[in-house]
């Protein structure tokens, strides 16, 4: 072989030997950059298993169905409530009984979830079907001009709504009663939106939980204020002593079941049930804030609340996003009230129109966006009076007491429509 050749053979072998470099250093650059699952939430049959369609996206931009046997990169995969649906090593889905569940799974450390659904034929669940409204009474009660966001009714008919001016930054709380009076307002300069407010009937005495602390206000964690209703007083939430640690900085919907020894906090897509009388004995922990104060540095303040990351919940479960982001089916229906009641919770959606959903403890659908036909029902309302033709009938708050469904309206902007319904 001349000297030329040689040359040729070495430099041919170089090159080779600096793409394969190349091409391995390329492999190596590529990361995992998201997870999906193809087609959205899952659907299954009892007792016909399915392979888990999980996709992954890497930084490239190129997409591959995951190797559930490559276990260089870390793949887990897990099921909320294996009751429900277990999810094997190897990514298979095993049906075990009819209800709703989530499946995390983890590659590489980037994590994603998808909702599985389980029932007897494998077809699309739960039906946007229309319950028409039959209601067995309706109330209507005067306000002070003030949209209501949330409310109850008490053991005497009254009832207590949960009103929030962001122009005045103060949540009122007004107990309206059937005759019309309306005991003065219970004021809470900056706390936060009136959406979350539950009643505790207890000897007689009444008390308003809710969700304080707002964050244009205050930095830190967000707590459940426990108050003995008191009209006419007003407060900052700095003047609450009975409060509620529950572990998380993002804002949580409340809800009591006193007849049933029942709290019910709703925060992202988790609910979390506890006895009422074991969160009333919880542990004291020492929070800490910081005020804002106009053209002055933060104030820091402690206060000392029941620690309810210290006890266990009788139900931890979640909610597919829909139930509290407003989305369902390309249906705009942003939810408008929460609520415990023995062994369910319901939510109240809509904006013109109306839908329920109710779950039980298992994070299982007994309804999901069932349609109450409200806009079928508007004629006989507006005839009696009890809606403005012209006004958007905007579900606010619901409640179940004693086998009954009450759902919460704004019918005009000075008055507050309340309909009772068997139950769901």
């Amino acid at each position: 072989m001349d000297l030329k050749r040689e040359l040729r053979v070495v430099i041919t072998a170089a090159v080779l030997l600096i793409a394969t470099l190349s091409a391995c250093n390329n492999d190596n650059d590529r990361q995992v950059a998201n997870l999906e699952f193809a087609g959205g939430d899952i659907t299954l049959a009892v007792g016909k298993n399915a392979e888990l369609p999980l996709m992954i996206v890497y930084n490239d931009g190129s997409k591959e169905p995951c190797s559930f046997n490559d276990r260089s990169k870390g793949i887990s995969v897990s099921s909320r409530n294996e009751s429900v649906v277990v999810v094997t090593s190897e990514g298979i889905l095993v049906p075990v009984s009819k209800g709703y569940t989530a499946i995390d799974a983890v590659v590489e450390g980037i994590s994603a979830s998808v909702n599985v659904f389980v029932n007897d034929s494998g077809d699309i669940p739960f039906p946007n079907t229309k319950m028409t409204l039959k209601p067995n009474s309706i109330y209507l009660f005067a306000n002070n001009n003030r949209g209501m966001q949330v409310f109850e009714m008490l053991d005497d008919g009254s009832v207590i709504i949960s009103v929030s001016l962001g122009t005045e930054n103060k949540q009122y709380f007004e107990r309206i009663y059937r005759d019309g009076r309306i005991d003065p307002a219970m004021q809470v300069s900056k706390g936060d939106h009136g959406d979350s407010m539950s009643i505790e009937e207890t000897g007689g005495e009444i008390y308003v939980w809710f969700s304080s602390f707002d964050s244009d206000w205050y930095e830190g964690p967000r707590l459940i204020v426990r108050s003995e209703f008191k009209p006419g007083e007003s407060y900052t939430p700095e003047d609450f002593s009975d409060l509620y640690y529950y572990g998380d900085k993002e804002r949580g919907y409340v809800s009591v079941d006193d007849k049933h020894d029942l709290l019910a906090i709703f925060c992202h897509s988790v609910v979390r049930v506890y006895r009422l009388s074991e969160a009333k004995k919880a542990a004291l922990k020492e929070v800490e804030f910081k005020r804002t104060v106009v053209n002055s540095s933060p104030v820091k303040f402690t206060r000392i609340a029941h620690d309810l990351t210290t006890l266990d919940p009788i139900a931890v479960f979640s909610v597919k996003d829909g139930e509290y982001n407003g989305s369902f089916n390309g249906t705009r229906r942003p939810m408008q009230g929460f609520c415990v009641y023995k062994d369910l919770v319901y939510f109240h959606l809509g904006a013109q129109d109306v839908a329920v959903t109710v779950l039980d403890f298992n994070g299982n659908y007994r309804m999901q966006h069932v349609e109450l036909s409200i806009e079928d029902d508007k004629d006989a309302l507006i005839n009696n009076g009890l809606l403005d033709p012209k006004y958007n009938f905007e579900p606010e708050g619901i409640q179940i007491q004693d086998g009954h469904v009450y759902l919460g309206f704004t019918p005009f902007w000075d008055k507050v429509l309340v309909v009772e319904m068997e139950q769901l």
